[in-house]
């Protein structure tokens, strides 16, 4: 940590005083930016662009995520973004394309390209009716550290697919929601130190269908129940170990969303699931959820939420029917002044695998210094320090990485 203090002090200052940016690896906490430095895009025709460059130095002290013999590196991340909006009076398009270049000095073989490209189109039926529909395609890299990544020579890649259709429907105060969606998820193999890693036993398709009906105002005070029903199909039929890992799963849920006043929000979440397997080798998977956030923006310079979770999720790990993971956060961001924002994060993490004797504790804290200039320059310092402890002994379950970074955010308009 020293060593990557030393290293980027003297473009850390200059960053603080007026010339950094946002890392993908470091995950700074979302700022809100006020609209006299908001982007306001290019006119084309119908549209409006949003044009947009990143770039990025950061230094990570630990680029495998390893407990023992870590590696730290400097690293170039580079990224080009277009966004356009439809300005018609009914209806509404956004067309969406990033990409994110990840290129580091010494350790080559950790360099990632991911993109992103996604339609989202809502159409305006008649007065309380609207049907949305999206398509989502993207590649992303299995970043080290997480329990599901395999030990290749390179982070792995995976693709997804997201496809949705959703239908709302507002009757005075009911209000009534159906959605149809399909992710496709496609890991690539890739090599490893004794020969290549098949990765096509994770590849699935996740069916979900949900039917929500509520009362009251959606975005003030609203109150839902809803039942969600979600079918994972692997393409292979068997995993690696033998495991038929389909799976049909059902929830039941209540949330309510209430806006105490002006200042503070609640909003919160709690529903039971339960997951059946096709394999009775796997252990059926049920237990309770959870979603809770209270913001508060106490002045107009200080915004602070506390949210809390509990989320269900699959896993790949051998003996494990899925992951239960719970988490709390604290965030805030104060504007010092209007154009310089300090913002912070804390998160505290526990997850535990269903059918095997582990679980992971997760801490990870975020700090972001963002200078704002105009509408068209931002640049931003971040520190970012995550650390792992697993009953698990295994060097890659365990570990602590730290990521310092500063950039630009460049917006032409």
């Amino acid at each position: 940590m020293t060593r990557a203090l030393a290293r980027l002090l003297p473009l850390l200052l200059v960053a603080l005083s007026g010339h950094a940016p946002a890392t993908p690896l470091s995950d700074p906490p979302a700022i809100h930016v006020p609209l006299a430095f908001a982007a306001r895009g290019l006119p084309a025709g119908d549209f409006r662009l949003f044009p947009s460059l990143g770039l990025t130095l950061l230094d990570n002290d630990n680029v495998f995520a390893t407990e023992a013999a870590t590696e730290a590196d400097l690293a170039w991340v580079f990224r080009p973004a277009l966004r356009a909006e439809s300005l018609w009076s009914r209806h509404r398009l956004v067309l969406e394309a990033t990409a994110e270049s990840l290129r580091y000095q010494e350790q080559i073989d950790e360099d990632a390209t991911d993109y992103r490209l996604a339609i989202d189109n809502r159409l305006d039926l008649r007065r309380g009716d609207a049907l949305r529909w999206h398509a989502r395609r993207g590649r992303h890299h299995e970043p080290r550290g997480t329990p599901d990544a395999v030990p290749g020579l390179h982070p792995t890649p995976r693709d997804d697919t997201d496809l949705g259709l959703a239908w709302a429907h507002e009757a005075g105060r009911l209000t009534l929601d159906a959605e149809l969606a399909r992710h496709d998820i496609d890991y690539q193999d890739v090599p490893g130190a004794s020969g290549p890693i098949d990765n096509d036993d994770r590849d699935r398709v996740e069916g979900r269908a949900r039917l929500r009906l509520g009362v009251g105002r959606r975005n003030w005070r609203w109150a839902w129940a809803e039942v969600t029903r979600t079918r994972t199909d692997y393409r292979q039929a068997l995993d690696d170990s033998g495991v038929n890992r389909d799976q049909r799963r059902l929830d039941l849920g209540l949330g309510l969303r209430y806006a105490l006043s002006g200042k503070t929000r609640l909003e919160g979440y709690l529903a039971r699931f339960a997951s059946e397997f096709d394999d009775p080798a796997l252990d059926d998977f049920d237990g309770t959820l959870y979603r809770a956030r209270l913001a508060w923006t106490p002045t107009r310079r200080t915004r602070l939420s506390l949210d809390a979770e509990r989320q269900a999720g699959d896993t790949s790990l051998a003996g494990a029917s899925g992951v239960l993971a719970t988490a709390f956060t604290l965030a805030g961001e104060h504007r010092l002044r209007p154009a310089l924002v300090l913002a912070g994060r804390l998160r505290l993490g526990h997850e535990r695998f269903h059918g095997l004797d582990r679980s992971d504790d997760t801490r990870r804290l975020d700090l972001a210094v963002r200078r704002l200039f105009n509408r068209n320059l931002a640049v931003q310092a971040d520190f970012s320090r995550r650390l792992r402890s697993s009953t698990s002994t295994a060097p890659t379950d365990n570990f602590t990485q730290n990521i310092l970074s500063i950039g630009l955010l460049l917006n032409y308009d």
